[in-house]
């Protein structure tokens, strides 16, 4: 006979997680009653049928987060503050802080007088659009990729064009165009670890206690990712926890990037389990 129950797992500390790290990324839960599973039980599984993830795991770090250009005054760099970026909130953001730093220094009165941002969603890359560059400032307004260190985000590299081939006019605006597409959604999936199982999923021939993957929507940075399973669904081994070794009174749960890679969660996340077994 198959039988199977349902449980809630949350990283709210009002709801019970204790252990959380900073990044907000694990938490541990302790059980009331112990966790476990008839001594005759087969092919015990547990899957994840349901989350709530913000998909706001910041794409800007400081590792990433530099932005260099040159105008007739010298050159100027920003360092970005971190966040979650979409292509227009990232634009904003720039111009924010290049206008708030020259202070009147700068050769243009902003940078959204020199600069546009144009994403093309049908191949997910972006095109850089320099607005009315004449004969005489064409070699001096360049973005100088190769001292930024956004480049791989906006799908450029260090060798990208620094500036149009054309001079922009009144009528019409030339652009430079990314190389590969942009990665503003830092991530495509989230991977869920817990100790309710000993191996758990493998990515290739590595284990490492994962049951279950949820996907990230395209185009949706800084929203809330409302995960349903489809049929038929990943499911993990969990056979550990029979009676009457097995019992759990307490279990950790950890969200990674789709590369196992530690992330932060400036939210807190939400994931439903169901543990099935057949009983003969």
């Amino acid at each position: 006979m198959l039988k199977s129950e349902c449980f809630m797992f949350s990283s709210s500390s009002e709801n019970g997680a204790i252990n959380k790290n900073p990044d907000n990324n694990q938490f541990t839960v302790i059980f009331t009653n112990p966790l476990v599973l008839p001594e005759n039980a087969q092919n015990c599984k547990i899957e994840i049928i349901g989350a709530q993830v913000w998909n706001n795991s910041p794409n800007i770090t400081s590792k990433n987060n530099v932005f260099t250009i040159q105008d007739p005054s010298g050159i100027h760099s920003i360092n970005i503050e971190p966040g979650q970026y979409d292509v227009d909130s990232l634009f904003q953001q720039i111009c924010l802080q290049f206008n708030n730093k020259s202070g009147g220094n700068m050769y243009f009165s902003s940078f959204e007088s020199v600069f546009k941002f144009i994403p093309n969603y049908s191949t997910q890359k972006l095109s850089i659009e320099f607005l009315y560059i004449d004969n005489i400032n064409l070699d001096k307004v360049k973005i100088l990729w190769d001292q930024s260190t956004v480049t791989d985000l906006l799908g450029f590299t260090a060798l990208s064009p620094q500036r149009p081939s054309k001079v922009s006019t009144i009528d019409v605006n030339y652009s430079i165009s990314g190389s590969t597409y942009g990665k503003f959604n830092a991530y495509n999936s989230f991977l869920i670890q817990s100790d309710l199982v000993d191996s758990g999923l493998s990515i290739n021939n590595n284990f490492s206690q994962i049951i279950g993957q949820i996907d990230i929507p395209p185009n949706s940075v800084g929203s809330l990712i409302s995960y349903r399973a489809t049929q038929p669904n990943t499911f993990a081994l969990c056979n550990n926890l029979r009676a009457p070794n097995g019992a759990k009174y307490q279990c950790f749960f950890k969200i990674r990037d789709e590369n196992g890679e530690p992330i932060q969660m400036l939210d807190d996340w939400f994931i439903t389990v169901l543990i099935s077994w057949i009983e003969e």
